[in-house]
């Protein structure tokens, strides 16, 4: 199990990008824990589902994170994706990540919620993917039905992929 430093000072704000997904989710409560002992307001990503990437161990919705955050006396603001969004300099994974998790009111700063949306780029890397498997869109659906979900899946993510997202590490 992560264990992190004690904190001795508290600062304004705590940076934390697509880390999270490379700790196991036994380390996920820590990190938070480890976020929040920094300061009352944190900027936070982390990769979703599918996202796909080297070592992601932990990839989870936002909802996940967000209860965790919430736990701890912190909200969820979004505040950031809809300023980044479009901006192609800046990558897919950021722009559709990224949000504020408080213990401040900032509902009087302008948000937009991106719940559940999913960057063009991210659809379309997993699109251009799914293309990869002809063998498992068949033209009949008889056929299709026989594929399993989990077959599809591992077939997918591959075996060692699938089996750390169904906890069967």
């Amino acid at each position: 199990e992560k264990t992190f430093p004690a904190v001795e000072k508290t600062i304004d704000l705590a940076l934390c990008l697509e880390v999270a997904e490379h700790l196991q989710a036994k380390n996920a409560d820590n990190l938070i824990r480890f976020l929040t002992s920094l300061s009352e307001t944190v900027i936070f990503s982390a990769a979703i589902p599918f996202q796909g990437g080297d070592n992601h161990y932990n990839e989870r919705w936002e909802d996940y994170w967000e209860k965790k955050f919430n736990d701890l006396g912190y909200k969820k603001f979004d505040l950031i994706r809809h300023k980044i969004w479009s901006n192609k300099n800046i990558k897919w994974w950021y722009r559709q990540n990224t949000v504020v998790y408080s213990k401040k009111d900032l509902s009087n700063l302008p948000s937009v919620s991106f719940e559940g949306v999913v960057t063009r780029e991210c659809y379309e890397n997993k699109t251009a993917m799914l293309s990869n498997f002809s063998g498992l869109v068949t033209p009949t659906p008889w056929k299709a039905l026989k594929l399993s979900t989990k077959t599809i899946f591992r077939k997918l993510m591959g075996e060692e992929a699938y089996h750390r997202m169904m906890g069967k590490n």
